[in-house]
């Protein structure tokens, strides 16, 4: 009976129990989407930045002095140490091992003297290397286009013919000393030009190289020419050696590559394109490699760099290097795989050869590094960061909704007081009345919650921690406690808005506490920051909490003051005619608690959006800000050699306004011998190219030398003052007549100065080293992404950078568009929430309010008076709510950029200044403020919809 009783009256409120669902329902999805979201976005911007980064930091790399890794056992180590297969050498965890995708190396032999290609090529001017490389795994990052791959030189057998020889008459002949001699005449018989000649045609002098398709074009060669190349060391016959005799690399096949971004040609890219550059003191140089077998690598390197005999594998470099392909679900898995990559470089990992080892082996120890380990824990930093903004963006919303939970649970009380008060008077006790309404809360909310939470789960896959689910926790038990605590109604009437007040003891010390751990929070945030446990264990908890606790004490603030301005208000209004104006000023003072939800609402609403607009604002300009500081103009070049040519053709490219060069000298030396770098630059074009910048210096002044000295500037902070002597050409007399922290496009930390090209030219006596910088300034108008395609088509080689695309790569990184996304959602859910809170209070306030405009019409008042009469009720609180959360949301900002470090989303080296847009602010905070005046309209709007003859009763409250 009591359960039949129990649940007839929990389903006579159907309409609000469904509400109060829903609510829970859309409240717990949100809240469980956002940290999971908030984690993947983090977890992407990782992955965007490794993907970002050179393929050569994403790898562990080593080299080993010695020769090719002839040895079974030494491949069978390096695989084994990073766990490609079962090894005891194994050293590393398996999250590691499972990101290794090879374990690849080459030999490469000392640069060889330069020799001249035949007159007839086109590049015979050119001092050229051949360089023969050992690479047993190439085969499988190469697809032949002619020919086969290298196999062993036909010369070395016969080599083996004569080691075999040469043993045999060691252990046999009774007379060793007279044979080994008759031998070694034999070998220097073959040793005579003509007799070597005639014999190497026989026995098949020559030695397999495979080479690129670049490479074969550039030496003009294809599958099975011979390519003749002189020799220093002469050809090594046994003990002695044919002087004067050309190597001759017969191109056993021509090969392209299957990836030409793949790791291989990143950590040797001189094997798929040879390298042609213009060397200003040496001349035009070429230098291009090849692939051979190991043993043939050994004779070639000892022909062209060795006059001695004998064959040495300590001259060759052994470059190790191991591909990870990082594909980590979870900041955990990131900071793990960071520790194990920190961990195996540290470390020295050695393998004993044993008794296998020759006189020649070099001992086997490996030092690793990666550049990979920065790159992770750079991204890591920067996940505190991140977490910090977007949680403290969330809490906001988090604590309106429930607050806006409290109202949905108040109303499914106040519409149920009847059948609550009756089984009061029917002998339920108040602790059984609150057991059953806790009960009803935890029905109705943890179905809604666990959907809510699934659906979010669903919707945004990846790692399950519990910390994703706290909100929606929260969210859960909140209907339970709020429904629990309620106010219990008595059968007994009573004026609902008489005699409650603006609070008593208990409020006072919650409203103290508040205020308390307000000041705490903002104390922590700004003298420690953001808790960098962040990354990896949650988001900082003081710093989500802090925008909430600090709105929580605004408001409580706001709430202590209301009554002042409310009864001066009355006041005026009583001495007024304004009929409509006195009973709304006076169900304000006493109603004004009632409004702790919707003012709380409409502050964090409006704060938050005006907070949004600010940091939105910020980031934009701190990421222009940026982008000046690293390209230096709207368009940078950097490449090894810049020319006149190359000017001439840079500003006859339509669109480009202005170019200057900038050259870099890294090893200047004072005449103190202090190694100093200088940059030159035309300062009076640079000033010009820089000009539209807020950094900007004027440096036109520094092409004027004063009394034979030129003046520079320098580096700020690093004790650059007055006179310097610079030991160039006759000598360069410098006066450092300013400091500045940087130069935009071309230094921005360190010792360095920068001096005028022509003047110093002037002054010492000689050309200035040739520029390898470029900063070029774009007419307005211009197609600057247009122009820096024209303008990379004429460097060739080299990097080319320009200000939108730098400004494109920070705000569509995953963390960047993450801060504007999370801004956006962040006001649509505030504004939902705030006009549901304005709804719920004007709900609850509706049977009071009908109250009395159906005595102002029994007395003869207009119908059209209820509307008049809410506006003055709700108005004056929604009023100074919106100036409260207007003012909070300007000073929110500087909470933000106290405790959090914003660089890693701009870019700049220095914390960006707050941009305060103020045509933007004025229209978010237009904005909000126009839903919330449409909501309380709506209100007014249907208060004169009362009926008297329904409303009015003998006995109830009026």
């Amino acid at each position: 009976m009591r359960l039949t009783l129990w649940r007839k009256q929990a389903t006579s409120t159907a309409g609000a129990s469904l509400l109060l669902a829903l609510v829970v329902l859309v409240t717990a999805g949100v809240f469980t989407a956002w940290p999971r979201w908030q984690e993947s976005v983090v977890v992407d911007d990782l992955r965007y930045r490794v993907e970002q980064a050179p393929m050569t930091w994403r790898s562990l790399t080593t080299e080993h002095h010695g020769g090719p890794l002839t040895h079974q056992e030494e491949q069978d180590f390096l695989e084994g140490l990073v766990g490609v297969h079962e090894n005891e050498n194994a050293v590393v965890p398996a999250l590691l091992s499972e990101a290794v995708t090879a374990v690849r190396w080459m030999a490469v032999p000392p640069t060889p003297p330069p020799y001249q290609l035949p007159e007839r090529h086109p590049l015979h001017a050119a001092q050229t290397a051949a360089v023969a490389v050992v690479d047993i795994g190439i085969e499988q990052d190469i697809r032949l286009m002619d020919g086969d791959v290298p196999g062993a030189a036909p010369l070395l057998q016969w080599y083996e013919q004569i080691e075999e020889e040469r043993r045999r008459l060691e252990d046999t002949a009774p007379d060793p000393f007279t044979d080994l001699e008759g031998y070694q005449e034999h070998l220097e018989e073959i040793a005579d030009p003509e007799a070597f000649r005639a014999w190497s045609e026989e026995v098949g002098y020559h030695a397999e190289i495979m080479i690129s398709a670049e490479t074969a074009e550039v030496l003009e060669l294809d599958a099975g020419d011979i390519h003749e190349v002189p020799t220093t060391g002469g050809f090594p016959l046994g003990s002695v050696r044919v002087t004067d005799q050309p190597l001759l690399l017969r191109i056993s096949g021509v090969f392209e590559p299957l990836d030409p971004d793949g790791p291989t040609w990143q950590h040797q890219p001189r094997l798929a394109s040879p390298h042609l550059h213009d060397d200003p003191d040496m001349g035009l140089q070429l230098e291009w490699w090849g692939v051979t077998e190991a043993e043939t690598a050994f004779w070639i390197e000892s022909m062209l760099t060795r006059p001695g005999d004998g064959i040495i594998p300590l001259r060759f470099t052994t470059s190790v290097w191991i591909p990870l392909d990082v594909d980590v679900d979870s900041l955990a898995e990131a900071a793990e795989l960071s520790t194990a990559i920190r961990e195996f470089t540290l470390a020295t990992h050695r393998l004993d050869l044993g008794e296998d080892a020759s006189p020649h082996d070099v001992p086997f120890e490996l030092d690793f590094e990666s550049r990979l380990d920065g790159v992770l824990s750079e991204t890591l930093a920067i996940g505190p960061s991140l977490g910090a903004v977007l949680a403290m963006i969330s809490a906001g919303p988090l604590g309106v909704a429930i607050a806006v939970l409290a109202l949905g649970c108040r109303m499914a009380v106040t519409r149920r007081e009847r059948s609550l008060a009756l089984s009061s008077a029917r002998g339920a006790s108040p602790g059984q009345l609150r057991v059953r309404l806790a009960l009803e809360g935890l029905v109705i909310a943890l179905p809604a919650a666990a959907a809510g939470a699934a659906l979010a789960t669903a919707a945004l896959p990846g790692a399950v921690m519990s910390g994703h689910y706290l909100g929606a926790a929260a969210v859960a038990l909140a209907p339970a406690l709020f429904l629990g605590t309620a106010s219990l109604p008595s059968l007994r009437e009573r004026r609902a808005d008489l005699g409650r007040g603006w609070g008593g003891v208990a409020r006072r010390w919650g409203e103290v506490m508040v205020l308390a751990l307000a000041a705490a929070a903002v104390y922590l945030v700004i003298s420690r920051g953001v808790d960098g446990a962040g990354a990896t264990d949650g988001t900082d908890p003081v710093a989500a909490a802090s925008p909430l606790l600090v709105a929580l004490a605004v408001c409580v603030v706001l709430l202590r003051l209301a009554p002042l301005p409310l009864l001066a208000l009355h006041r005026l209004q009583a001495r007024g005619r304004s009929l409509p104006g006195f009973l709304g000023s006076g169900r304000a003072v006493r109603t004004g608690r009632d409004f702790f939800v919707p003012v709380l609402a409409i502050v964090i609403g409006v704060a938050i959006t005006v907070l949004s607009t600010v940091m939105t604002s910020t980031l934009r300009a701190g990421v222009s800000t940026g982008a000046e500081d690293a390209v230096g103009a709207d368009i940078r070049v950097q490449t090894h050699r810049l020319d006149s040519d190359h000017h001439e053709a840079l500003l006859g490219v339509d669109g480009v306004d202005q170019v200057v060069f900038v050259s870099h000298a890294s090893r200047e030396r004072t005449a103190d011998g202090e190694l100093l770098p200088v940059f030159y630059a035309d300062t009076a074009i640079l000033t010009e190219v820089q000009s539209a910048f807020a950094s900007a210096e004027d440096l036109a002044e520094l092409n004027q030398s004063v009394d034979g000295r030129v003046p520079a500037v320098a580096a700020a902070g690093e004790g650059l003052s007055g006179e310097l002597e610079m030991n160039v050409g006759a000598g360069l007399p410098v006066t450092v007549t300013s400091t500045v922290s940087a130069l935009p496009g071309i230094a921005d930390s360190g010792r360095w100065i920068l001096i005028d090209r022509e003047t110093a030219e002037h002054v010492a006596g000689e050309p200035v080293p040739v520029p390898g910088i470029a900063l070029i300034s774009v007419v307005d108008g211009a197609d600057t992404e247009a122009v820096a395609e024209q303008v990379e088509s004429i460097v060739g080689s080299g990097q080319v950078l320009h200000q939108e695309g730098q400004r494109a790569s920070f705000l569509e990184s995953p963390s960047g568009a993450a801060m504007l996304v999370g801004f956006g959602i962040a006001v649509a859910v505030c504004a939902a929430l705030t006009v549901l809170a304005l709804v719920l209070t004007l709900a609850l306030s509706a049977p009071g309010r009908s109250q009395t405009m159906s005595l102002v019409r029994v007395l003869g008042g207009h119908p059209r008076l209820g509307g008049p009469i809410v506006l003055w009720e709700v108005m004056p609180m929604v009023v100074m709510a919106l100036l409260t959360g207007t003012l909070l949301g300007l000073g929110l900002p500087h909470l933000v950029a106290s405790g959090v470090d914003l660089r890693p989303f701009t870019g700049t080296t220095a914390q960006p200044d707050l941009v305060y847009d103020w045509p933007m602010v004025a229209s978010a905070a237009g904005g909000a403020i126009l839903v919330i005046l449409l909501c309380v309209a709506l209100g007014a709007t249907l208060a004169r919809r009362t009926a008297p003859a329904t409303t009015l009763r003998m006995g109830e409250a009026r």
